[in-house]
């Protein structure tokens, strides 16, 4: 790791960066409390009357558009590993500066200065890709590789989160509007400057251009302690399968209780609280495994046990209400726990920042969209608080059965596979940019010198480099000749002997 980054990681944001990513996470309308705060802006059209942005309206929709596009875009650069799967200052610049346009379009709608579905969708667009670029920066820039620090700033997002959003329920529309204005101004703010500060959005070095898929090939572990049941059974149940399951659980509490979309009901928001600050005491366990197992094996069927017993404790008339208020409790801090892995993971290898990001990105609009997708079937309704407490029941079950520390131990086994992998590339790279410039070697010499290093024939040499077989081999007597060597063995012990001081 390099000087800057060590020193990057040892004081990375603290003071107004810190307070920016936290006033960012809490106002931006990526999560549904602080839609619901965004809801809020909207307190006066044109026509003067008094009214709020439906959050099914194509504000909603356009803002998603415009988070899965950059998410998605990225994700596919990062899947291809090119130069761009990182984001630079002009990224950061403009994406500033489309969140910052498009709450003041909103907020210019608001109070009647525009008006109609073309201004209200513009300002979806620009504060969604303005919140994407933000959000992937700021997931950037964490660098938190220590599992129980990175489980104590994911849980302190998610409260800050929810006291914003009790807050802002009290609020009228023009306080909300001025709040939400300010945050605006202090996360962009914020995030310019802590990039700034670690030299650039995003950075990484140009040659780690690892597949993060890789990561995950080096993953293994089986479903049962036993090992009955292959390793990609697990991680597809683990990875895939529960995520789905909550996704659908919380989705199925939002169709009995809408009040959850707009973060209305006071509480759901307490309980997911109340969930989220007794999980904070969990990151004393002095192991990261030993944590992971009990967060996945006891707390989190805990939570699911004490949410049954309260519904069978209160009165009947409000078992309903009670169950559904702990399955928030219970999707937000399962939501805690997988935030957590994807911080790590960045954490842990600078590649896996974005793409890491990206998913979470998508799975919030996801979100978003779907428990704002109005329910009109009755049959469909009567159906949802059996469903909600089957998923939750066996989403318990399922995390009881997958030894979820040793998919975490897999995948930093995978991390440091690939990152080790790297290393040894770097290190090649750097011996022969060391024997180019003490021997005065010109740029395409240095290339056909690496190739001829790594044992590559001329012919191979010339089609990597899209060059004629001749060329090649006179690079190659020019090199023997500038080297004083006479054989490709002499050139390979030349390489891995060679001071990189000098």
């Amino acid at each position: 790791m390099r000087s800057e980054d060590r020193h990057w990681q040892a004081g990375s944001l603290r003071g107004f960066d810190a307070v920016a990513l936290f006033v960012f996470a809490a106002t931006s309308p990526l999560t549904l409390p602080a839609l619901g705060a965004w809801d809020k802006v909207i307190a006066r059209g044109a026509d003067g009357e008094s009214r709020v942005l439906d959050s099914s309206a194509p504000f909603l929709h356009a803002f998603c558009l415009a988070v899965m596009a950059v998410a998605l875009g990225y994700l596919f650069v990062c899947l291809l590993k090119t130069a761009y799967a990182r984001i630079g200052r002009p990224v950061l610049l403009a994406g500033a500066t489309c969140y910052a346009a498009g709450a003041a379009v909103l907020a210019s709608w608001s109070f009647g200065i525009l008006s109609g579905f073309a201004w209200e969708t513009t300002a979806g667009l620009l504060t969604g890709a303005g919140s994407a670029v933000l959000a992937l920066t700021w997931f950037s820039l964490l660098g938190i590789a220590d599992f129980r620090r990175a489980l104590a700033t994911t849980v302190g997002i998610c409260l800050a989160i929810g006291a914003a959003s009790i807050a802002l329920a009290f609020a009228g529309p023009d306080v909300t509007r001025a709040l939400l204005a300010t945050s605006a101004v202090v996360a962009i703010a914020g995030c310019l400057h802590a990039s700034a500060r670690r030299g650039g959005a995003s950075r990484h070095n140009d040659s780690e251009q690892s597949n993060w898929w890789d990561v995950f090939g080096h993953m293994d572990a089986s479903l049962l302690d036993g090992g009955q049941i292959e390793s990609p059974v697990a991680r597809a149940l683990f990875f895939i399968v529960a995520p789905l399951a909550v996704l659908l659980l919380f989705d199925a509490v939002c169709g009995l209780m809408p009040t959850v979309r707009q973060a209305a009901d006071l509480p759901d928001a307490v309980c997911a609280m109340a969930g989220l600050a007794a999980l904070t005491p969990l990151a004393r366990f002095k192991s990261d495994q030993g944590l992971i197992t009990f967060a996945y094996r006891f707390f989190l069927p805990l939570v699911a046990f004490a949410t049954f017993a309260v519904g069978v404790l209160v009165d009947p008339a409000q078992t309903r209400a009670a169950v559904m208020s702990g399955a928030v409790a219970y999707c937000v801090v399962y939501a805690a726990l997988m935030g957590t892995m994807l911080v790590v993971a960045a954490g842990r290898m600078s590649s896996l920042a974005l793409p890491g990001a990206s998913l979470a990105l998508v799975t919030l609009c996801l979100v978003d969209l779907i428990v704002n997708a109005p329910l009109h079937i009755d049959s469909a309704t009567a159906a949802l608080y059996p469903t909600a407490v089957a998923l939750m029941a066996g989403t318990v079950a399922l995390f009881a059965v997958v030894p979820g520390q040793r998919l975490w131990r897999g995948l930093l086994a995978g991390i440091d596979s690939v990152k080790s992998a790297q290393q040894a590339v770097d290190t090649y790279a750097e011996r022969c940019e060391a024997i180019a410039a003490a021997y005065k070697l010109t740029p395409r010499e240095t290339d056909v010198l690496a190739l001829l290093g790594r044992g590559r024939s001329a012919v191979r040499a010339a089609q990597e480099l899209v060059v004629a077989e001749s060329t090649i081999r006179t690079h190659r007597k020019n090199i023997y000749q500038k080297l004083g060597i006479s054989s490709r063995e002499e050139l390979m012990d030349l390489i891995e002997g060679v001071d990189l001081g000098k």
